[in-house]
């Protein structure tokens, strides 16, 4: 799980760029102390069962994890005057006035461990008391994932070879299984829990094909890309976009494709296609994860 640490400083940045700080009175930002925090320690779980007729118990079928619920509460510390504490009211306010889009709840632990959830106002933001009041903000996320600093990394598609398949030293009118060209990158997962990354092929290339080796699974797609031409796969949301505009979703070979994500520890990814020319590569951006 990600731990859970009241004492550490909290950011809300909001989705107008409005930010505010919790617990941190050195920060120009700063607008209260928290007193607790609930919701960092576990996401909700959406369980699947049924009762058995005329028995006791029931079956189970998979259960899943929810939304994650985040609780903020704490006290508007040591106003200056009315007008310092309105405008800390005022300014809490517009950083968590997330209805149609997110703000950003981050924090660091006390090993330096960045951390953060994409959250929206669940509950009424409500504050309460005379001189020195009390709040409590309900924010919820829809990933129940409590997400790490933004890593990235990027290989070219001929960085190695795999031993797959045979060459020969003729030219025949029939195509062998020869080796595919790869390019491989190492990709570590610091948290506990698997992570859906965003991965973008950069052509010249024909028919791209992203393998997660050390989980067995790959994203393979049918599709030439032009030199400057890229493809964007969240494999989150599942979605390919071609320049980071126009869907390609078309693309996916289904019969082929597992929508991978990484796994905790190592991963062994590789990129490879039908015909390639230099240039091609892979670039993978993903974030540590914990639940």
């Amino acid at each position: 799980m990600a731990a859970v640490q009241i004492s550490a400083k909290y950011t809300l940045t909001g989705p107008d760029g409005t930010t505010v700080v919790f617990s941190d009175q050195s920060d120009a930002n700063f607008v209260g102390m928290l007193t607790d925090v609930a919701g960092i320690d576990s996401p909700e779980v959406r369980e699947s069962a049924d009762d058995l007729t005329q028995q006791d118990g029931g079956i189970h079928g998979a259960f899943y994890y929810g939304r994650r619920p985040i609780t903020l509460t704490g006290i508007l510390l040591n106003p200056s005057s009315a007008t310092d504490r309105n405008a800390r009211q005022n300014k809490l306010s517009q950083a968590s006035n997330a209805m149609r889009s997110d703000s950003v709840l981050s924090w660091t632990l006390e090993d330096g461990t960045p951390q953060q959830a994409v959250v929206r106002r669940q509950q009424p933001l409500r504050i309460s008391g005379t001189w020195q009041k009390t709040f409590q903000l309900g924010l919820v996320a829809a990933d129940p994932r409590i997400y790490g600093a933004l890593h990235t990394s990027t290989v070219n598609t001929a960085a190695t070879t795999s031993a797959a398949g045979r060459t020969y030293n003729k030219s025949y009118n029939i195509a062998y299984a020869a080796s595919a060209p790869l390019g491989q990158l190492l990709v570590t997962n610091a948290g506990n829990a698997q992570m859906f990354p965003v991965l973008r092929v950069y052509g010249p290339g024909n028919n791209p094909k992203v393998y997660n080796f050390t989980t067995g699974q790959v994203i393979a797609l049918t599709y030439s890309l032009s030199a400057g031409d890229w493809l964007t796969i969240d494999t989150l949301n599942r979605t390919v976009l071609l320049n980071d505009s126009s869907s390609r979703y078309s693309a996916v070979d289904f019969l082929n494709t597992t929508w991978w994500g990484l796994a905790p520890g190592v991963n062994d990814l590789r990129i490879a296609f039908d015909t390639f020319v230099s240039g091609s590569s892979l670039r993978v951006d993903w974030r540590d994860a914990w639940l």
